[in-house]
């Protein structure tokens, strides 16, 4: 199995050094987001839940932005 070839078509080993190297890296950060990923989800658990859940939208106000061309009025 030949490495990279450069221009010439000839077998670069620079290139080929190059070339491993950015696979070692795209390795690395495959391995990272793999870790840091669980990290942030034990983390958002550790924080639990805001104390005051979130207000429902209410449901008049949303009525009165449905007022596009073609819209069927309720």
């Amino acid at each position: 199995m030949s490495g990279p070839a450069g221009p010439d078509g000839r077998p670069d080993p620079a290139r080929a050094e190059v070339a491993g190297m950015a696979a070692v890296i795209e390795r690395a950060e495959a391995d990272l987001s793999l870790v840091e990923e669980p990290a942030r989800f034990a983390a958002a658990l550790e924080a639990g839940a805001p104390d005051e859940p979130a207000p429902l939208p209410d449901p008049s106000r949303s009525a009165r932005r449905s007022s596009a061309p073609g819209s069927i009025p309720r």
